[in-house]
């Protein structure tokens, strides 16, 4: 998955590396301060030997107006004693933070140093290793924080501006893919299977595609024999997407099996929210329904105010107008605005 998550990157940084080398560095290599600060690992891999190429894709095919792509390899046999090697930091993000790119810098620097000071990691030239670092952002808003220091030096004067410090990280952001090329990741084309983008496909589906593209990642995952990856995603979805939707979804290992249990499951759930909401007179189910539909397409923020605003609300018609509004609205403004102008019965 790291390994697939770096193709997505433009081919210059990752240009002369081999993502084959790609390892995840055991936590004996961090200093204790770093491990109480930090829960991720960082990743090492190699530099390549001189005269090789790497078959990538072109910026502009992925979609995603800063993502690239290329086929998949993965050995993790190297285990990075006496290498020259570049650290590739990675950060999940689900929120926009202003300081990204000091709290990266401070990261990326203490990390580098301590591994450094072990002579174990160096980079081409014997100094320290370089940095690839990666900020993977999967948020609702579109990302506003700056992607580097040293930019915002032009009203200074030329030499306190020059010692000012410089850096940069790449950021992915999953919300902006194109959807055709996530649909890409759902299938075995070419230049290869990438699961990142198939992970990025499964995050942003809505409900009513939600069968078919994890019935897609069950064939995927099995043609490519990837019995341990599928434990991984099943995780995944059950951390994520069964919170919320509410609903004990089946497993990618019985879906490899019977593709049609995903969408039997929701067409059942459906039918229960519906009843629960309808028949017996209760709507709670509808009103948790709108809370994540809302949050889905406008964020948190504007889900709880609607929250507040429905609070109480027994009305299942007036829910149901509720309901449209969440569909037909384009912003969350308007959403609430709306919403808080339907008539009492």
């Amino acid at each position: 998955m790291a390994a697939d998550l770096l193709r997505l990157v433009p081919e210059g940084l990752t240009q002369g590396l081999d993502l084959g080398s790609l390892r995840r560095l055991p936590a004996e290599h961090v200093g204790k301060a770093l491990r109480k600060r930090l829960g991720d690992m960082p990743w090492c891999l190699d530099f390549l030997p001189p005269d090789s190429a790497v078959p990538s894709l072109a910026a502009d095919e992925t979609g995603a107006g800063n993502e690239t792509g290329t086929g998949r390899t993965f050995s993790g046999s190297s285990d990075g004693d006496g290498h020259e090697c570049c650290l590739a930091p990675i950060e999940f993000q689900s929120t926009v933070d202003p300081r990204m790119a000091e709290r990266m810098l401070e990261y990326a620097t203490m990390l580098r140093n301590d591994l450094a000071r072990g002579g174990r990691f160096f980079g081409p030239s014997g100094g320290p290793p370089p940095l690839l670092p990666l900020v993977v952002y999967n948020g609702a808003r579109r990302w506003t924080a700056p992607l580097g220091l040293g930019t915002e030096t032009s009203s200074l004067p030329k030499g306190l501006a020059d010692m000012q410090p410089r850096f940069r990280y790449w950021l992915i952001d999953v919300r902006r893919f194109d959807p055709n090329a996530l649909a890409e990741g759902l299938r075995q084309a070419p230049p290869g299977v990438n699961f990142a983008l198939a992970l990025f496909a499964l995050e942003n589906a809505s409900a009513p595609d939600l069968p078919d593209a994890m019935g897609a990642l069950a064939e995927l995952l099995a043609s490519e024999g990837e019995v341990e990856l599928a434990e991984s995603f099943g995780l995944w979805i059950e951390g994520v997407l069964q919170p919320w939707l509410g609903v004990q979804l089946p497993s990618l290992t019985d879906m490899m099996e019977e593709p049609s249990m995903l969408g039997e499951t929701l067409d059942a759930w459906a039918e229960e929210k519906f009843q629960l909401g309808r028949v017996e007179g209760r709507v709670d189910g509808e009103r948790e329904l709108l809370f994540r539909l809302t949050q889905r397409r406008f964020g948190s923020k504007t889900a709880d105010a609607l929250s507040r605003l429905i609070n109480g609300l027994e009305d299942p018609d007036r829910l149901a107008k509720v309901g449209d509004l969440v569909v037909d609205c384009a912003t969350g403004r308007e959403l609430l605005d709306r919403a808080g102008r339907i008539p009492a019965p």
